[in-house]
């Protein structure tokens, strides 16, 4: 089973363009995994604040996981979905999962933002493959 790391800001556009994904490869098995990155200001670096943005952060990745669920349709995730939050900034998010994990795939939403999620260099070392939302269909391998 390939593996894919894919960070999300938990929108409605996320979980369209990933549900199409994974139609669109439907024949390949993926364990995909999910991490919705969360950050705060440093003026608000206290228990309770960290506490309650982790709360938000997981509140905000169970509505996403129902509305991709509701998208799902009757035959389900085509593989394993494991989600997860995380104290970092999206490209912070990456880059530890890139260092941390082995991963076939990164699969990115939107790759023509200015700020990259992983740089080529990250890429070429940890042997992931960049996987654009909008164009995947037939690129897993």
């Amino acid at each position: 089973m390939k593996k894919a790391l894919f960070i999300t800001n938990c929108s409605v556009d996320s979980a369209l363009a990933l549900r199409n994904w994974a139609v669109e490869n439907k024949q390949e098995s993926i364990a995909l995994t999910v991490v919705h990155p969360y950050d705060l200001e440093s003026w608000e670096l206290n228990k309770q604040a960290i506490k309650e943005a982790k709360q938000r952060a997981q509140y905000q990745l169970g509505s996403w996981l129902e509305l991709l669920a509701r998208l799902d349709g009757p035959d389900g995730w085509p593989g394993t979905l494991q989600t997860e939050t995380l104290m970092a900034s999206p490209r912070l998010a990456a880059t530890i999962h890139l260092l941390l994990r082995t991963y076939d795939y990164v699969v990115v939403e939107d790759p023509w933002n200015q700020t990259p999620l992983v740089s080529a260099e990250l890429l070429r070392r940890s042997g992931a493959q960049l996987c654009p939302l909008a164009e995947s269909a037939g690129v897993l391998r």
